[in-house]
C-alpha cells in the first residue's frame, strides 16, 4: 500500500511492521544492558495493549489518551 493511501497512525504502523517485521526498532535498557525489540515484538505488545483496553470496556469512536516518554510500551 502506497504511503499517500495510509490514513491513520495504526495503519502506518501496521504497514512498517509488515515491511520491516524482524527488523531492530527500539533499543532499551533492560536490567542494565541494552536489548533490541524488533518491529514484530513492538506490534505484539501494542495488540496486547489493545486488547486490555477492549476488556476494560473501551469501544469504537471512545477517546483516550495516552501520556508517555518515548518506549515501546
Amino acid at each position: 500500500m502506497p504511503l499517500s493511501t495510509v490514513a491513520t497512525l495504526p495503519a502506518l504502523f501496521e504497514q512498517s511492521v509488515d515491511r520491516y517485521g524482524p527488523r531492530p526498532m527500539i533499543l532499551e535498557k533492560v536490567d542494565g544492558a541494552w536489548k533490541s525489540f524488533t518491529y514484530d515484538d513492538v506490534r505484539a505488545l501494542v495488540h496486547r495493549c489493545a486488547a486490555g483496553l477492549v476488556r476494560l470496556g473501551v469501544k469504537l469512536q471512545d477517546r483516550i489518551a495516552l501520556i508517555s516518554e518515548g518506549r515501546k510500551e
